[in-house]
């Protein structure tokens, strides 16, 4: 066993070390120690994660597919209210990353065919590529671009999904359904 194993295991055990005769040569002949095998097994065997990280996405999140999302039980909601909502359960307004997600966000609402969902994606511009998700990424930067037709529109500063997955702007002051994200 090495002089780094036994310093190892002192220290793993809340020891000192001292090398005592040794100090100074840098080698101890294994034989010289009388060493227990199932430490050495324990010192050979690969480090193992004893508590890995929780998985964030808990009730009342849901992870799928598309991402970590949580379906608010609250009654539609202007922007600002449907974010302090989700902020409130540990998320934020969902940031679509793929068109699947968006047809998810926007279909598994079971709401009616009218409905609409608020979103993270803020802007002013008309041009839909300057607006940004609420972790400042633009829609441009993001590689996803999914408005509709005409869309956003003038006097627009929040997103919204339609029920067809495409994007719409509005001016947030309009109660939609909340969709959380983590």
């Amino acid at each position: 066993m090495g002089c780094w194993r036994i310093a190892l295991l002192a220290s793993l055990a809340g020891c000192s070390f001292n090398p005592g005769p040794f100090k100074g040569t840098g080698a101890i002949d294994a034989r010289e120690i009388d060493a227990d095998p199932t430490v050495d097994a324990a010192i050979d065997a690969p480090m193992v994660d004893a508590a890995p990280d929780a998985d964030p996405c808990m009730a009342p999140f849901t992870r799928t597919t598309n991402g970590c999302h949580a379906f608010a039980p609250v009654t539609p909601r202007n922007w600002s209210d449907a974010r302090t909502a989700c902020m409130g359960l540990g998320g934020d307004l969902p940031k679509i990353d793929t068109l699947a997600e968006s047809t998810y966000v926007a279909t598994a609402t079971g709401a009616d065919a009218n409905a609409r969902v608020w979103i993270g994606l803020q802007g002013t511009s008309t041009d839909g590529t300057t607006w940004t998700w609420l972790d400042g990424q633009t829609v441009a930067a993001a590689g996803l671009n999914n408005w509709n037709t005409g869309e956003p529109g003038s006097g627009d500063v929040r997103g919204v999904i339609r029920p067809d997955g495409t994007w719409a702007g509005r001016a947030g002051t309009e109660l939609y359904i909340v969709v959380c994200e983590k």
